[in-house]
């Protein structure tokens, strides 16, 4: 057990945990501990990559490099390093820190992570106000398309525009129903980025990301060199690095894991989603002990998108999930997706 200045948490049962009362503990860390609590099961590990996950989409400094400091410290500082590279371009458009962090090593993991923190995150760059529209869009249009040749994806992505290639890229993506990669949709992929190391060369940006595209992230690398050869590109909007407000800690906080930690990678998060996600609506209120927004389903990413345009138009950026419209449509197609790819979305 540890214990807090006031109270205790704990963790219990195979590292599921049971019960973490208080809103946050600054534990004089005794590492041991956390290690046995952590060496106790794989599930473990994801509330503290959740963590760090969802507290970088929030944009919080502080909370994020204390969960990456646990990561760091739990799972090696190596392993940390390899986390944030392969979600770079999940949540955001940096590619100079991508490359940054394709070159770096684990003495330097502290730094990337830092650096991935303060990027800015895609639902709040300006200049791709539109693109996740583009992106749902051309989920709807790969429905009505001919069925994919596999010789013509060169050529589809030579004329199409945004949402016509993005259509190409859904098309190769549900070729196959199992949504995780296998070897079904290999060759097609590999078709799509023969076309885009042919016809994306667009800048020294894209240049580079297919130079190392062994290494990039195969779901999200494409659609950033469909965004940047379709025009939806700004370097230094993508590129910012926000202001540094928070520092690795010597002791850092151990804080409360909220609802939006628990998604459906985590042991408790999935048995929470998966139950509940039904009476998930738009506008509405969440059900108690799910929080969608942070979350990686599409339902969040959906979200976010909204809420980016939410807080440009002047809203809060403490914004409920309620306080943020959806139309129908985006909805409708936002589920559609999320069905594909979770089995148990799709009677929800």
């Amino acid at each position: 057990m540890l214990k807090g200045p006031d109270r205790n948490f704990r963790f219990e049962d195979g590292g599921v945990i049971r019960d973490l009362p208080g809103s946050e503990i600054r534990a004089n860390p005794d590492w041991s501990e956390i290690v046995d609590f952590l060496d106790k099961g794989k599930s473990a590990s994801y509330h503290v990559r959740s963590a760090f996950h969802k507290e970088v989409r929030r944009d919080d400094q502080v909370r994020a490099y204390a969960y990456a400091q646990w990561l760091s410290y739990v799972m090696g500082a190596q392993r940390l390093l390899d986390y944030v590279k392969g979600i770079v371009f999940e949540e955001t458009r940096n590619v100079s820190l991508q490359l940054l962090a394709l070159e770096s090593n684990h003495t330097t993991s502290g730094d990337i992570a830092k650096k991935f923190v303060r990027s800015r995150k895609k639902h709040d760059l300006s200049y791709r106000r539109g693109a996740y529209d583009a992106h749902l869009l051309a989920w709807e249009r790969a429905k009505t398309l001919p069925p994919l040749d596999i010789n013509r994806i060169d050529q589809e992505i030579a004329k199409g525009d945004l949402i016509h290639r993005l259509a190409i890229k859904w098309q190769i993506q549900t070729i196959d129903p199992d949504p995780y990669p296998n070897a079904v949709r290999a060759p097609y992929e590999a078709a799509l980025w023969d076309a885009l190391d042919k016809h994306a060369r667009v800048n020294k940006w894209a240049e580079a990301i297919l130079g190392n595209k062994k290494k990039i992230h195969g779901y999200f690398g494409p659609k950033v060199l469909i965004e940047m050869m379709s025009g939806v590109w700004d370097k230094e909007e993508a590129h910012y690095l926000a202001p540094e407000t928070a520092t690795f800690e010597k002791s850092p906080i151990l804080y409360e894991l909220q609802d939006y930690v628990f998604d459906n990678h985590t042991r408790i998060g999935y048995k929470r989603v998966s139950s509940l996600l039904k009476n998930v609506s738009a506008n509405k209120p969440q059900p108690p002990l799910l929080d969608m927004r942070w979350s990686g389903m599409e339902r969040g990413v959906s979200w976010r998108d909204e809420f980016g345009k939410h807080v440009a138009a002047g809203g809060s950026r403490d914004a409920k999930w309620e306080d943020v419209p959806f139309d129908a449509k985006k909805w409708s197609l936002t589920r559609e997706i999320d069905a594909y790819f979770y089995p148990f979305a799709r009677h929800a």
